[in-house]
């Protein structure tokens, strides 16, 4: 905050304009002679004093109303992101790339750390706006990337030795280096970090960390940026793996929900291979809550699933059959009577699929339905 206070223009100019007319009082004081027969008085100067001092008290008012506006939460959490973002759109003159990349680095951490604390003061509205703040950041690399040297994308220097790459092995460094995602790398991090912080005690920073994610990789599939959106789905991956050993039901369902949107927007691109990736992963996880005795997971998974398919035949995407594959494999063989009931939600989910197929006369994938459920 004082790096950024002092940054500030405005706080720059209030503050030279007040000492430099504390100084020119001081000077027209001392210039003022009164003893004996020599006497001299600086006239101007003295009108010059009294205007700079009435004009010092007029601004001391709204200078303090802006000060308070400045430090406002919010404002300084839109004041980090604004300062990394104008790096990136423009380096400033003299300013070299690993400078550029530790400003920026340091600006993502500082995000991060303002949305973790607000988590631990249970502050939901600055611990949104500082996730946001990290979509945005990100989405300012994207817009300027193509401006941006080829230095700026590699993990070379002080960059190599921040926390979230000194683990890495040199190839797989070598390889974030190659894709040119490292900041994308970077901030789904800190949005692993918030989100595990968020499990169990503020769900909500949890969706707000799921929606942020899918709005990223919708941008990476608008810009057919693959590497990002294959991040994007590393992470949802690892979202959900931590929200099923927390066993936060509720925050599972919501991820899964934004997970299932995200692979809507794969399907309407036309990227199959992501898809098939995709509903690869929901039948896993799937399955693991199964084991884990979370059926209600499970049978979200059936009907996200189901919804796939729909969309899919709708558009009379190729894939479809394999997503129905898929769908299908979800209920694995049951063990006993108590697992056979947890099932059932399931089987309603591929009931309403057959349904659907009977309803526009596909009666060959409907009994595809009937002859596995038998």
């Amino acid at each position: 905050i004082t790096e950024m206070f002092f940054r500030d223009k405005t706080n720059l100019m209030v503050i030279a304009f007040f000492i430099m007319s504390a100084v020119f009082c001081l000077l027209v004081n001392f210039s003022i002679r009164g003893d004996g027969a020599v006497s001299f008085v600086p006239v101007a100067g003295s009108l010059v004093v009294v205007a700079l001092m009435t004009l010092s008290l007029i601004l001391i008012a709204p200078y303090f109303i802006y000060v308070f506006h400045f430090l406002e939460p919010e404002n300084i959490v839109k004041g980090i992101e604004r300062s990394a973002s104008s790096l990136m759109a423009s380096r400033p003159a003299g300013m070299d790339i690993e400078t550029m990349q530790t400003q920026v680095v340091r600006a993502v951490e500082q995000l991060a750390d303002i949305a973790v604390n607000a988590v631990e003061q249970k502050d939901k509205g600055i611990a949104t706006s500082a996730i946001d703040a990290l979509r945005d950041l990100l989405r300012a690399q994207h817009a300027h990337c193509s401006r941006l040297p080829d230095a700026w994308f590699r993990i070379s220097g002080t960059l190599r030795n921040n926390t979230d790459f000194i683990s890495m092995h040199r190839e797989v460094l070598d390889e974030i280096s190659q894709k040119r995602t490292w900041l994308d790398y970077k901030v789904l991090r800190q949005y692993q970090m918030i989100y595990n912080e968020s499990l169990n005690r503020m769900r909500d920073i949890n969706y707000i960390v799921a929606i942020d994610t899918r709005s990223l990789g919708e941008d990476a599939i608008d810009s057919n940026n693959q590497e990002t959106l294959k991040l994007v789905l590393k992470f949802f991956n690892t979202y959900l793996r931590a929200t099923l050993n927390a066993k936060d039901v509720r925050t599972a369902y919501n991820v899964l929900h934004q997970y299932r949107l995200l692979a809507e927007a794969v399907l309407r691109a036309g990227m199959d291979e992501h898809l098939l990736e995709i509903a690869g992963y929901f039948r896993y996880y799937g399955q693991v809550a199964f084991g884990m005795n979370i059926a209600f997971i499970t049978e979200t998974v059936a009907y996200d699933l189901t919804s796939l398919c729909e969309l899919a035949f709708s558009a009379g995407a190729p894939i479809g059959d394999k997503l129905l594959d898929v769908l299908l494999e979800v209920d694995k063989e049951a063990e006993g009577e108590a697992q056979e009931k947890s099932l059932r939600g399931v089987r309603k989910a591929q009931i309403k699929m057959a349904t659907y197929f009977l309803l526009h006369e596909d009666y060959e994938r409907a009994h595809r339905i009937y002859l596995d459920m038998q």
